[in-house]
């Protein structure tokens, strides 16, 4: 299959969280469509967005959903095992997040989540859609090999769950009216009165009227992907990072952030006023800051927010040169009676300082079945 870029035309989908169609689409791109449908279990993440792009030019829009939505998936078990074997083609794996995160994040077209009959189709058909790890498949850079591809399939299993209980969570919301009709009056006020909005203006009054009045709808469905069975996926696996690694985790916690996110310190000064002052006694901050060398070396950070059932076992298992952090969170497994506790996990690694200074590029937090343990506890810091 021969797709076009630029992703224009989904771009412009997917910013305004509503379907554009272009003005002009021929028998080809009909047949992209049908035909990425058909072989989307082949195909890496870019090319099932282009298709998309596709799908949207034919008004197709049950299709450019899944292949979006597919997309991500792909996406986001690439990144996490599919390791880049030099800087220039991490660099590529960067470019996908990047489009991942800015570009190609949405849920699809809305009208198919107020629908009870076309959302379960959906769901079904992401819960079908199984990819296969083939010697020839490219994700779009060059990447150590992996040993184990149950591995890769296991992990697909997680990023499909978590991606399907939060549309189940968006299905839920769309599905009422005042969120309904808020959020399509919010888009047609965004297409007329493009960002950024400066605070205190007409527009960003009228932007954060919107937001609230979205905020303010419930959904009827909560969902969760903290206790997912198809996201312990790391059992029986070395949680260490490779021998050839060049950062080291230094401290871990049970009093961090109250979200879950990832942050970079290049000086003393900026951790003494963030929260891991406060997480840290003043000895272990004391004893970290000695650990460091700002001229070349950052401290970097990730949290895992909230949770009711974490054993106190984490691992940062990956820090790259853009300074995208992975870190593994050790949870009691789904048959465990031990009580839960509230606390909110953290690690901390010290990592070379990046070339360029593009703070932390964004994170990748899983669980992990660890047992049956007594959970920790804590309370957030920030």
């Amino acid at each position: 299959m021969n797709f076009i870029r630029p992703l224009s035309v989904l771009m412009i989908f997917l910013f305004w969280n509503g379907i554009s169609y272009a003005d002009t689409a021929d028998k080809s791109d009909y047949i992209n469509c049908v035909e990425a449908m058909q072989e989307s279990e082949t195909l890496n993440a870019r090319d099932l967005w282009e298709a998309a792009g596709k799908c949207i030019k034919v008004n197709n829009s049950y299709a450019m959903t899944f292949l979006l939505l597919s997309g991500q998936i792909r996406a986001m078990t690439d990144m996490a095992l599919l390791k880049p074997v030099s800087e220039t083609e991490e660099d590529k794996m960067g470019e996908l997040a990047i489009m991942l995160y800015y570009q190609t994040g949405g849920s699809g077209d809305m009208e198919i989540y107020r629908s009870k009959e076309k959302s379960a189709k959906l769901f079904e058909q992401l819960a079908k859609w199984s990819p296969e790890l083939t010697s020839s498949y490219m994700p779009g850079w060059n990447y150590k090999d992996i040993q184990d591809s149950g591995r890769y399939m296991q992990m697909l299993a997680c990023q499909r769950a978590i991606r399907v209980e939060k549309l189940k969570v968006y299905a839920s919301l769309v599905s009422d009216d005042e969120y309904y009709f808020t959020s399509k009056e919010f888009d047609a006020f965004r297409k007329a009165n493009p960002g950024p909005y400066t605070q205190g203006t007409e527009s960003y009054k009228k932007m954060t009227y919107y937001s609230k009045r979205m905020r303010d709808v419930k959904p009827t469905y909560s969902g969760t992907d903290a206790n997912l069975e198809e996201c312990y996926v790391f059992n029986d696996y070395d949680y260490e990072p490779d021998s050839d690694s060049n950062f080291f985790q230094v401290h871990t916690g049970g009093n961090g952030p109250a979200n879950a996110d990832t942050q970079s310190y290049t000086s003393q000064l900026e951790v003494l006023n963030s929260w891991i002052a406060k997480a840290l006694t003043p000895d272990e901050l004391e004893a970290l800051l000695e650990k460091i060398d700002f001229e070349k070396q950052v401290l970097v950070t990730i949290s895992f927010g909230k949770r009711s059932n974490a054993t106190g076992t984490i691992h940062i298992s990956e820090v790259d040169s853009d300074l995208m952090v992975t870190g593994l969170l050790g949870v009691n497994e789904s048959d465990c009676k031990k009580a839960n506790k509230e606390s909110y996990p953290f690690a901390l690694a010290i990592a070379p300082k990046p070339e360029k200074d593009s703070g932390s590029t964004g994170y990748f937090a899983q669980n992990f079945g660890d047992g049956c343990k007594t959970v920790m506890e804590g309370v957030a810091s920030e």
